[in-house]
């Protein structure tokens, strides 16, 4: 009977004599397969018809034309050739994928998804880009197209149509900072990106955390502040400055200020201010209103929202009506309440002071903050237990009356993130977006040669026989 140890062996000695075949059989299998170089150019001549075909044709080309483009010689600023609202590759992954969203049915109406920065990704190519026309065709469509559906009758899903704008919006500012563009077109988009996050902060407020984050919309706004801070600073270096960027250089610093009227610092960056800017209305109401805060001033800060303030401004000072609200409520309380006798105030009075939209929204927040309330008899009653009661966050409401009052029936939410002009409303969808394929399914020669051109130009592929072109197509 034959032991464990020969059975091993013969085992082993069998394995010995099949290794040889096997490895023989391997190398010709690598022997036969075709290079990185020579299978992405037979994808490039492959037909392809549907929507995930296409997309590997152009993967390949891509993939061809970032080979070229290793080296620091090829480091030079981006310049964005893209003639569409999104990219074709990324319309036919999309589209393969079934990810179109609510407000996207076709390649002429899909918008360019906002896709996060990481160390593996591929720096962009000049294709992948859109230009500063396109940009702006972008920023009118949304506009035109989109924007003002937040307050059509039965209305849309408020999240899908947030995250569809902000994720476009997003995608926008991305393709300015590869570019580093700094023209007045860039501006112009980046302060309606602005605006958008402003007119979100005062009418979404309610809406539930799913759906709508206020803190995710601050930081995107603050980002947008933070970027046109500096294209401002390059204008002053450009011979653009002259063209108008100046008129919406201060509706925009005082936003900035709006937004930190908590912090220490903001007097001081303002104070450095060209006095042009300083000097101007904008910046002058948002100083004003950084000193009703700071001081506990609460009959100023709502006369200055009251009276003074426009629209979107009063759209950033929302956020502070529950802080200012608590400090007035506080100081009354110590002023008026004692434990010998009952104090109050009118509740009506009260409530118009503090720009609450009625006296049951006022009394319903004194009373989450410990005074007692008697709507029937107009009462507010000012207590001990105010000063005892632990700092309560309450929830922002809409301020209908005292801020979304400011915008006029005719006018849009559109047309405020415009400026106060109203958009076109031009079927921005309506244009054939470009297409790489001929009828037959076949990549055009434009697309093909291009990246062939820049193979041959990085020495990665040696055929005397390939017919260039003169020139690139200035898709590409």
């Amino acid at each position: 009977m034959e032991t464990t140890a020969a059975k091993t062996s013969s085992r082993r000695n069998r394995r010995q004599r099949k290794q040889p075949r096997a490895a023989h059989q391997a190398k010709d299998k690598v022997a036969s397969k075709p290079t990185g170089d020579d299978a992405l150019l037979a994808l490039l001549r492959s037909p392809a018809h549907s929507d995930e075909e296409r997309f590997d044709v152009l993967e390949a080309r891509d993939k061809l034309m970032r080979r070229a483009k290793k080296g620091p010689e090829h480091q030079l600023l981006l310049v964005g050739t893209c003639p569409d609202m999104c990219p074709e590759k990324e319309r036919y992954s999309r589209m393969d994928k079934r990810l179109l969203r609510s407000f996207e049915t076709s390649h002429a109406s899909m918008v360019k998804e906002y896709s996060r920065p990481s160390a593996d990704q591929d720096a962009p190519l000049p294709h992948e880009l859109r230009p500063a026309p396109v940009l702006q065709r972008t920023m009118s469509h949304l506009l035109g197209n989109v924007v003002d559906k937040i307050e059509e009758e039965g209305g849309v899903n408020v999240g899908e149509w947030f995250e569809f704008v902000w994720s476009s919006t997003r995608s926008l500012r991305k393709d300015i900072t590869q570019q580093q563009m700094t023209d007045l077109a860039a501006v112009g988009v980046v302060e309606r990106c602005a605006r958008f996050h402003i007119m979100c902060a005062g009418r979404l407020v309610e809406e539930q955390r799913h759906d709508f984050d206020p803190k995710l919309n601050d930081e995107n706004l603050a980002k947008c502040l933070q970027t046109l801070t500096h294209m401002y600073e390059d204008l002053k270096y450009s011979e653009e400055e002259e063209a108008g960027v100046a008129s919406c250089e201060p509706e925009f610093r005082a936003y900035e200020i709006l937004m930190n009227l908590n912090d220490g610092d903001t007097l001081r960056k303002a104070q450095e201010l060209d006095e042009r800017v300083r000097n101007s209305p904008e910046v002058r109401f948002a100083l004003d209103a950084l000193g009703s805060v700071g001081s506990n001033n609460y009959v100023r800060f709502f006369r200055l929202v009251r009276t003074r303030a426009t629209l979107l401004q009063g759209c950033v000072l929302l956020r502070y009506f529950c802080q200012v609200r608590r400090s007035a409520l506080l100081a009354m309380a110590r002023a008026y309440a004692q434990p010998s006798r009952k104090s109050w105030v009118g509740l009506s009075h009260f409530a118009h002071l503090l720009g609450f939209e009625n006296a049951q929204e006022c009394g319903q927040f004194c009373s989450e903050h410990g005074a007692v309330c008697d709507p029937d008899e107009d009462k507010l009653y000012l207590t001990r237990e105010i000063l005892n009661r632990d700092k309560v966050t309450s929830q922002q409401k809409r301020a209908r009356r005292l801020v979304e009052s400011k915008r006029d029936a005719e006018m849009t939410w559109s047309a405020v993130i415009n400026g106060g002009v109203p958009p076109s409303r031009a079927p921005y969808t309506d244009y054939p977006p470009h297409d790489s394929f001929d009828e037959n399914g076949i990549l055009r020669g434009d697309a093909y040669e291009a990246a062939c051109r820049a193979l041959l130009k990085s020495n990665l592929v040696a055929d005397a026989n390939f017919r260039t072109c003169s020139t690139f197509s200035t898709r590409f």
